[in-house]
């Protein structure tokens, strides 16, 4: 009977599952293959030793249960096989000895799997009103739960049969005081019953709830990153589109003369224009919640933002029951089918929170590049931005100011400096905003003479256009592509040894999204140029000190973020004097980014710089400094709206090559 109802089990399980992948195949391809070992080493990490759940302390939970699976697996096996043979036992395979050390780590293990249930099953309780409780959660900690209780009784069974050395019983005193009970052979093999029955439902479950992500993970892991470069580093960024596969497409729907409706797209407006690898991370998701938590929209209650964990449900939903629809729909809708409304798509800055706090490597931000794309190329996007597409293309800048207009840099270098140690050229990309905002063009000036300081020759692009970040993040991938090319154009043509620049908008492009499986540009902040280069020593620590000035950092998301670790330039804002509060890899997004700097956002626009200035108001600044002119703006008239209203002295805002 209970292989009947395991074999059950299997063939359920079997079926989801297929359906499942199934649906995966159906996306459009989205192949990330590069670099194998490296893929395989992320999943390793990530997913043997649970590198990202052991973040938090309750993810130290997850690890035991999720060890405990594997250390119970040969329980599973051996009563599996003992309702085949009867009296079958691990003990003729691995000996009395080897077998009762088997089961003391099995033991002890049930008993450390148990706390970990009481302490999740306590977390959610506690947290019920912001944390998302589901049949499905409770179900699991239960089966669990069970499993381990279950293990005693068998154990009692072991013992009292004598199929592991007498010793045994001296290390389980739980086990050894039921073993003593007359009933303990009926209780034993009821006790092995309820594993079996608990390890079928398991089965069946697995499939139709979250838990599915214990067998999407891994594959859902080994193609979080775009690629990878010959050092093995992750290259981020969204997918680029196959645009000559779009344009062979246009033109044989424009020559059948078919609808508007089934002209293809670069990007997702429907549910057929998905990828394999979004549609791969809605069943890997572990519905675990972290990147709503984190997520700065949700914090500011920007409205009609349900968060991006949400999205992913709701396309899981759309793959479950095969529904062809709109992925973006209109908030005002009372039928709504996508998994995204307006405003909610078009307010996300791309701060890459998500994606950081997410355990199995979801792309967040790609989805809602992919879905501005299909809005986009459908003409379903806010009138405002015609106009930042219309600058871009014209005139190589958000803003539409001429070419001829931009501000003239001094890039000769300092001959004394570069003879004393000539360490190499710097290629500096200066970014649109220090090409035409004078403030921003003096601190690239006194970047460069900082370069020079410390002998490092510089040169320029002599036309150079905007790197195309906002372009690709608000969805003209177009007009991004076109960017790109002409910048790629010049910076071949130019020697240098290393690209600096003071943007971390531009830096995160030029580095990631201008990468090929062939090559890849070297691109560096100027705050982690300097950092890697011990641009600053302690002596700065103790004049920083002696001013009297109290500094706090706000770290720009593209810097704070990413993959690589932010320590060493958060080392060097310390030996700065900059007190760093909090945390810099979960602090909240100035608002700026994802396009957000150049849209009109309405009366949601300024949540998130309202909120993150209230974060760093709390510590009572001088000054508040950062490394991203964006995130220098965007504070600065924040703070300047509030001096108006408030009479005690407000912070003032620096970029941090301010201070070098």
């Amino acid at each position: 009977m209970l292989l009947i109802i395991f074999l059950l089990a299997c063939i359920v399980f079997g079926f989801e599952l297929k359906q499942h992948i199934s649906a995966i195949g159906a996306g459009k391809p989205s192949p990330r293959r590069d670099h194998l070992w490296h893929r395989i080493k992320h999943c390793l990490v990530q997913v043997l030793f649970q590198g990202r759940i052991r973040e938090r302390w309750w993810g130290y939970a997850h690890a035991v249960i999720f060890y405990a699976f594997f250390i119970f697996l040969l329980e599973s096996i051996e009563l599996m096989a003992g309702s085949v043979w009867p009296g079958f036992h691990i003990e003729i395979v691995f000996g009395k000895q080897l077998t009762g050390i088997i089961y003391i780590i099995q033991s002890y293990f049930a008993v450390m799997t148990l706390v970990a249930v009481s302490i999740l099953a306590v977390r959610r309780i506690v947290r019920r009103h912001t944390l998302r409780s589901t049949l499905d959660a409770w179900l699991i900690l239960s089966l669990i739960g069970l499993l381990m209780l279950s293990h005693f009784g068998v154990m009692g069974g072991h013992l009292a049969g004598g199929v592991c050395a007498e010793w045994t019983g001296r290390w389980l005193p739980l086990s050894r005081w039921i073993s003593q009970f007359d009933i303990i052979a009926w209780f034993s093999v009821i006790c092995g019953y309820i594993h079996i029955v608990c390890v079928s439902l398991f089965l069946i479950w697995i499939p139709r709830g979250k838990h599915l992500h214990i067998i999407m993970a891994f594959p859902g892991l080994a193609g979080q990153y775009r690629m990878y470069d010959d050092d093995g580093q992750p290259v981020t960024g969204s997918d680029t589109p196959d645009i000559d596969s779009y344009v062979e497409s246009l033109e044989n729907s424009m020559a059948q003369s078919q609808n508007d409706s089934e002209m293809p797209v670069i990007g997702a407006a429907r549910l057929s224009d998905t990828t394999r690898r979004v549609r791969l991370e809605s069943y890997a998701c572990t519905q675990c919640q972290r990147c709503t938590d984190v997520c700065p929209m949700v914090a500011a209650g920007v409205s009609h933002c349900a968060g991006p964990m949400q999205q992913v449900i709701r396309l899981r939903s759309l793959l479950d029951k095969r529904i062809e629809c709109d992925l973006c729909d209109a908030d005002d809708k009372s039928d709504a089918s996508g998994i995204v409304g307006q405003s909610e798509l078009w307010a996300c800055t791309q701060c890459g929170a998500c994606e950081r706090a997410c355990a199995v490597g979801v792309g967040h931000t790609s989805r809602i590049v992919d879905l501005r794309r299909g809005c986009v190329c459908t003409e379903n996007m806010p009138q405002s931005l015609n106009r930042v597409f219309s600058n871009l293309e014209r005139s190589g800048n958000p803003w539409g100011y001429p070419k001829h207009s931009a501000l003239a840099f001094n890039c000769e270098t300092d001959e004394g400096a570069a003879k004393s140690a000539n360490r190499g050229t710097v290629l500096v990309f200066a970014g649109c905003m220090a090409r035409f905002d004078a403030k921003v063009h003096q601190t690239l000036e006194k970047t460069i003479q900082i370069l020079h300081r410390h002998g490092f020759a510089t040169v320029m692009l002599s036309d150079e256009t905007c790197c195309g970040e906002a372009m690709r993040k608000l969805g003209n991938e177009m007009g991004y592509i076109a960017c790109r090319d002409r910048n790629l154009s010049q910076i071949s043509a130019i020697a240098h040894d290393v690209i600096v620049t003071i943007c971390p908008h531009c830096a995160q492009v030029l580095a990631n999204d201008y990468a090929t499986a062939d090559s890849r540009l070297r691109v560096q902040h100027i705050w982690e140029f300097a950092a890697e280069h011990n641009f600053v020593d302690a002596q700065n620590s103790a004049q920083s000190d002696s001013n009297g000035v109290k500094r706090v950092l706000h770290m720009p998301c593209l810097l704070g973020k990413r993959p690589q670790s932010p320590e060493p330039m958060v080392a060097m804002a310390k030996t700065m004097g900059i007190s760093c509060t909090g945390n810099v890899v979960t602090s909240h997004c100035c608002g700026a980014g994802g396009g957000q700097f150049f849209m009109d956002s309405g009366s949601d626009s300024n949540l998130l710089v309202k909120q993150r200035v209230d974060e760093l108001l709390m510590h009572s600044p001088d000054e508040i400094v950062t490394g991203c002119p964006f995130c220098v703006q965007m504070l600065q008239d924040e703070i300047a709206r509030r001096s108006s209203r408030q009479s005690q002295k407000l912070p003032r805002v620096v970029h941090i090559s301010e201070l070098m």
